[in-house]
């Protein structure tokens, strides 16, 4: 993911990094490094007690079961205002799950420019996708 990164054009299309727990987590961590990010946020599924002023967003996802929740700590919150957001993901089949995020991450006061995923399945299209594989339908 971080050759497709070393695009000028891209790299400039945001100043911050986030990624829906868990898979998402070591691939944002290894980018945030590989970019000498220093820091990034991780929206999780469920709230969890360290928690400040969650905010919270229903989703439901054909790659888990039932219903879930993502929550971004109001501490994350605060990380991301105003800022330029590149969403990483592991698996994107039809976009739920990053449209929940997207709408955490706007109700933050931040702006989704860039979704980033390593495998593409399904007919999720947006003009701010960068994927590495999308297996044949």
């Amino acid at each position: 993911m971080v050759k497709r990164f070393q695009d000028e054009d891209l790299l400039n299309r945001f100043d911050t990094l986030a990624a829906i727990e868990a898979k998402g987590i070591t691939l944002v961590h290894e980018t945030a490094r590989r970019l000498n990010h220093s820091h990034f946020v991780v929206i999780r599924k469920s709230v969890k007690k360290y928690m400040v002023d969650p905010l919270t967003r229903p989703v439901k996802s054909i790659t888990s079961e039932g219903e879930q929740t993502l929550v971004l700590d109001g501490r994350d919150r605060e990380r991301i205002r105003d800022r330029r957001v590149c969403l990483i993901e592991d698996v994107i089949a039809t976009g739920g799950s990053v449209r929940a995020a997207q709408g955490l991450i706007e109700a933050a006061g931040a702006k989704l420019t860039v979704i980033a995923t390593v495998l593409l399945k399904g007919d999720f299209d947006d003009p701010r996708l960068v994927f590495l594989h999308r297996p044949p339908m």
